[in-house]
């Protein structure tokens, strides 16, 4: 199974078959491209080859703060580098160096 591992946040995603971790194998382009949804929020990630992986997320968190409802949202977006069968993401806003706005 190939993680993304975001950064920014404690999330890990699994998109792809499982494999067993003693006998690699690579995954095509086509069983890891693709859109996924939920009410939370979305993720898409696109096969780049070498390794990579571009990756953009928006998610929405809601929760209620004194019995009212409120939501944290995030989004971003950047490219994501294959070691073994994990895959680092580190959204360009949070590249050191990165402004914040």
């Amino acid at each position: 199974m190939l993680w993304l591992t975001l950064m920014s946040a404690a999330i890990l995603v699994p998109f792809a078959p499982a494999a067993t971790v003693s006998s690699p194998r690579v995954v095509s382009a086509s069983q890891v491209n693709g859109t996924w949804r939920s009410k939370d929020g979305e993720f898409k990630i696109l096969a780049l080859g070498k390794q990579r992986l571009r990756v953009e997320f928006f998610g929405v968190h809601e929760y209620r703060v004194n019995g009212v409802l409120t939501a944290s949202i995030g989004e971003g977006s950047g490219i994501a580098t294959i070691y073994g069968d994990t895959a680092t993401f580190r959204p360009y806003e949070q590249e050191p160096g990165a402004s914040s706005q």
